[in-house]
């Protein structure tokens, strides 16, 4: 269940989202067709005037013209602005917030993203936060550990999603999560999932994490006033807003 945190792009307090890679077509091209007629038995007349709306990527880099570029292939800079006001007015943990690309690659048949998927984006953002508290803790090593399974770290107990909207592509997902109902033991992860095309939160989830002694494969209780313990207190945060 351990999801590394490598290539992607991660979002700390005070910064602003990446473009994490993203290149997609945000608007589509449409051709100028110009007239032609059909005889009977004869070739179709091929019009010459088809020209694409906007010109292409590789024409804007051969131009030189980089701002044009980054505008076309990161349609999202405003949404991300809307996208951590969200997080801040519902009290989110700005410092493991994820923004997962929507590949083409994810819609299924019904031409939306399939179910399965959030899942596993719930599931990278939730191990994302326990990487990044392993190297505040422990530095590089202590986030080693949290990605191979080694010390102490959580253990997903039960997990429930809710379908708010159907996400289409293109688009880029914002998880967002807050952990709350905090004790020795266990705690709760509240997650959303935020769409920057829509502007809006698109699913949610409610996980309870154990935390759990890898080196030896039992459940184990933390001290909340240090250590792990303390990291997950410090980001339970109460929301200012309505969900």
């Amino acid at each position: 269940m351990l999801c590394t945190a490598a290539n992607r792009v991660f979002l700390r307090t005070g910064l602003s989202f990446s473009s994490h890679n993203t290149r997609q077509i945000w608007s589509r091209s449409s051709f100028s067709l110009g007239k032609s007629t059909v005889a009977p038995f004869s070739n179709p007349e091929i019009t010459m005037n088809r020209s694409y709306s906007k010109p292409s990527t590789a024409e804007l880099a051969q131009a030189g013209d980089s701002k044009s570029i980054r505008e076309q292939e990161d349609p999202f800079p405003e949404a991300r602005v809307l996208a951590r006001k969200y997080a801040v007015e519902h009290g989110y943990d700005l410092t493991s917030m994820w923004e997962e690309n929507i590949a083409w690659g994810h819609l299924d048949s019904f031409r939306h993203l399939n179910n399965v998927h959030y899942v596993r984006f719930f599931e990278t953002s939730r191990m994302h936060m326990m990487y990044l508290i392993g190297l505040e803790i422990n530095g590089a090593q202590g986030a080693k550990a949290v990605l191979e399974g080694h010390g102490v770290s959580i253990i997903l107990k039960s997990m429930d999603v809710k379908f708010k909207r159907p996400v289409t592509y293109p688009d880029n997902l914002v998880i967002m999560q807050r952990p709350h109902n905090t004790s020795s033991s266990r705690f709760t992860l509240s997650a959303v999932a935020y769409s920057l095309a829509q502007r809006a939160p698109v699913a949610s989830s409610e996980a309870v994490c154990v935390w759990y002694d890898y080196d030896v494969w039992k459940k184990c209780d933390v001290d909340e006033s240090t250590g792990v313990g303390l990291a997950i207190a410090k980001r339970a945060h109460k929301p200012t807003g309505k969900d």
